[in-house]
């Protein structure tokens, strides 16, 4: 439709030390022709103990994120009419560092959203939902397993809602983890096998309305040798074992 946008960002950022409290300050301006202009602050505050075993540290800020092009004007799908998505963001963490090149991790995060971009089935186009939070908490392990040999375990656990309606946001588990392993048989060469899972989602199929989707459980796999200093060559497999799922009803995911 001989559509034109010009967008351009500028950004700053700085962190101070002050005793045990290291303080990082950010800004960021964003120009949209068709959507105006957004400030997107942000800054975190880390508390690191004495004897170095625990830190502390809370972070804030703002985003602002306008359609894309896709959203706007794909075939059908497509929605002239919506508006950027904006939002604020909290997060409250701690980190315990134990011995043996330990570390133990959790995260409290809350996200406000406002005109969150969503496909709607029902109607089969991009809608802007009015008001949309998600919030959770993260935990993590690290460890040390032998001196070339580490291993690291997530699980967060969601809840995202549409605050307009009151129900769930599709395609967001409440439950999804991974199992990790570094391994470094030789020098130069990293070996990162990786067990993924994640739970059941809540979603609509254009043929049958609303479904759940069910948990899945995937395999990935990284090999990568630093041949030299300029060269690193590296070999990756997603969803190893061929395992069959959806990621979405009705878009199986690649083999």
């Amino acid at each position: 439709q001989d559509g034109r946008t010009t967008i351009w960002g500028i950004g700053a950022q700085d962190a101070w030390t002050l005793g045990a409290f290291i303080v990082t300050a950010g800004l960021r301006y964003d120009h949209n022709s068709a959507f105006g202009e957004a400030w997107s602050p942000r800054g975190t505050i880390s508390w690191l103990s004495e004897n170095r075993l625990w830190k502390v540290r809370f972070s804030g800020g703002t985003g602002f994120r306008a359609p894309t092009v896709g959203e706007l004007f794909y075939p059908f799908s497509g929605n002239p009419d919506l508006q950027p998505e904006t939002s604020v963001s909290w997060e409250l963490g701690a980190e315990y560092y134990v011995c043996n090149e330990g570390r133990a991790e959790v995260s409290l995060f809350w996200n406000d959203l406002t005109n969150l971009i969503v496909y709607d089935f029902n109607q089969q186009l991009n809608l802007n939902v009015g008001k949309a939070r998600t919030r959770g908490v993260e935990i993590g392990w690290r460890q040390a397993v032998l001196p070339n040999l580490s291993a690291d375990v997530s699980y967060t656990y969601l809840d995202a809602d549409n605050l307009v309606t009151d129900e769930p946001l599709a395609r967001r588990p409440h439950n999804s983890a991974s199992l990790g392993v570094d391994w470094r048989p030789l020098p130069g060469l990293d070996l990162y096998p990786r067990l993924l899972f994640v739970g059941s989602r809540r979603d609509v199929s254009e043929v049958t309305g609303p479904v759940t989707d069910p948990a899945y459980v995937s395999v990935d796999f990284t090999g990568r040798w630093q041949a030299t200093e300029l060269l690193a060559p590296y070999l990756r497999f997603t969803n190893l074992f061929n395992h069959q799922y959806d990621e979405a009803a009705g878009y199986p995911n690649p083999g």
